[in-house]
């Protein structure tokens, strides 16, 4: 699940590289070198393009305010000051004297901007405060992602604060100041509240992990023709995942096809009073492809759950209000449990069951999650190659409490990589970590989903695209893409608050033809 803070990327090819702040600034340094071009230039080019969105956010009347550093941020701040000066619009330009010392192309910037009639007010220690409540808009250009320490006390703690306190809409280019790019910002440091930030190329580690849903507000990536060779050859652990259409092949039918080429999937679901997880569930994996499907259920289950899903076939547990005896397994090309199954002893035994029999990748979600995570052996039971999907609260049970999401994180690369398994760590910007350790962040979903029942949806989309993919990385990769964008248009009629786990199914068909549509 993503959240509502991503609004804009241009185009990219599937998989955008998250590139550190230093990475970012090795990337800018061989772009003016391979292009042959002045730093400023580059500078001039993303001043352009922030000064046009800062442009859609103001009236005639408008009053800006432009908040600068004595860095290259600052740098874009003056030239966006004299682009919208050009413009018509009431601009004014606050230079911090942090230093004595100034970036040559800020110093540059700044004298383009006065010849253009920006009224600049240098701010030192020694200033009174502007009152940044009388502007419409502030621009804020104080520091950027190459910020090493934080803004913890003194008169740049007190400017930020009196940006935060202004009522105006803040703009933060690059990233809001303050804000680290890859690492946790410290605690009690002042950090500029943006209502939108405009980054270049990528956005930062930081902006994808919960920390940032205070100070970055909505964020849109900006093209500003970085040289895509230097950024192909870095070493990236960490990707956004922008489209999937590249993945069809690994779904696409042949006119002679028939259900059993498509896959045989099993579910293990459902439990007294947790049937509606299972019907959402293999509702979905029907609803994702599988050609094939085949629910376990209690016995209370059977009758509606062929009522609610008649293409369905079932098998009935030897218990009436739980799963309990393990079925013939041979058959199936991919197994998928936990929805709704409780945590019975006579469930336990099953789940272990199967998966000490079971070679092939499953997909794991759940109290299926739980249950393993209670057990001595843990995650050494999964088949390797297999999927789960926790939430934060089952990832924590099984590989313990982290203090920040960047630990979290951490937690899911190594845990990924020692027990070979595919995690999908679902949230905001649901979180894939394949089994070689690399990380991709979702771009598709909304608040909406944070509903129960969603979950139980995602489980029978990877686990119908795992029975006919046997590829369990493509699943989950496709799987989470297509929740999250059936999602989206779920709530193209209706309220994030309305929308319900039983709309993302109804929007699988139109989500799986808008993915795959340029391949379709």
């Amino acid at each position: 699940m993503a959240d509502d803070s991503f609004i804009g990327v241009f185009t990219f090819e599937y998989m955008l590289n998250i590139l550190s702040a230093a990475q970012t600034r090795h990337v800018d340094s061989e772009t003016i070198r391979v292009q042959g071009i002045e730093s400023i230039e580059l500078m001039e080019r993303a001043s352009a393009l922030c000064a046009v969105r800062v442009a859609d956010i103001l009236t005639a009347d408008s009053k800006v305010a432009l908040v600068a550093g004595v860095g290259n941020n600052g740098g874009d701040a003056a030239a966006i000051a004299r682009m919208l000066k050009r413009q018509g619009f009431k601009a004014k330009l606050f230079l911090l004297d942090i230093t004595t010392s100034i970036s040559p192309d800020l110093e540059i910037n700044i004298q383009r901007a006065r010849d253009a009639g920006v009224k600049v007010k240098h701010l030192n220690r020694e200033s009174k405060l502007p009152d940044f409540g009388q502007y419409d808009v502030i621009v804020d250009g104080i520091f950027g992602s190459g910020l090493s320490r934080p803004i913890d006390s003194g008169w740049l703690a007190d400017t930020v604060r009196a940006i935060n306190v202004s009522k105006a809409r803040v703009v933060s280019i690059d990233t809001p100041s303050g804000f680290f790019a890859d690492e946790p910002t410290p605690e009690g440091s002042a950090v500029v509240k943006a209502d939108l930030t405009l980054t270049f190329n990528n956005p930062f580690l930081s902006f994808l992990l919960p920390q940032a849903v205070n100070p970055i507000g909505k964020w849109e990536v900006l093209d500003i023709g970085l040289d895509q060779k230097t950024i192909e050859e870095l070493d990236c652990s960490h990707r956004l995942l922008t489209r999937i259409s590249n993945y069809y092949p690994a779904f696409k039918r042949s006119t002679f096809q028939h259900k059993g080429d498509n896959g045989r999937l099993l579910m293990l679901c459902g439990s007294k009073g947790k049937m509606g997880a299972a019907l959402m569930a293999v509702s979905a994996a029907m609803r994702s492809g599988a050609g094939l499907t085949t629910a376990m259920v209690p016995g209370i289950g059977l009758d509606i759950m062929q009522q609610y899903n008649p293409e369905a076939m079932c098998i009935v547990s030897s218990e009436e209000d739980c799963l309990a005896g393990l079925p013939m397994l041979d058959k199936y090309t991919a197994i998928a449990c936990g929805a709704g199954i409780g945590k019975s002893e006579v469930t336990r035994q099953l789940l272990f069951d199967v998966l000490s029999s079971f070679s092939d990748p499953v997909v794991l979600d759940a109290d299926a999650l739980n249950l393993i995570a209670e057990s001595d052996q843990g995650c050494e039971l999964i088949p390797k190659g297999s999927v789960i999907t926790p939430h934060v609260g089952e990832f924590d049970r099984l590989f313990g409490k982290s203090e920040t999401s960047f630990e979290r994180l951490e937690k899911l690369k190594e845990n990924a990589q020692k027990y070979g398994l595919h995690i999908v760590l679902k949230g905001a910007h649901t979180m894939i970590a394949d089994t070689e350790g690399r990380v991709f962040f979702n771009t598709t979903g909304n608040p909406g989903m944070a509903k129960g029942g969603s979950g139980d949806v995602l489980t029978g989309i990877i686990g119908g695209l795992l029975a006919q993919s046997n590829d369990p990385f493509v699943a989950a990769v496709c799987g989470v893409y297509v929740h999250g964008l059936a999602a989206d248009l779920g709530v193209s009629d209706i309220s994030e608050l309305a929308l319900m786990p039983t709309d993302i199914i109804d929007n699988l068909g139109a989500a799986f033809k808008q993915a795959f549509e340029s391949t379709l």
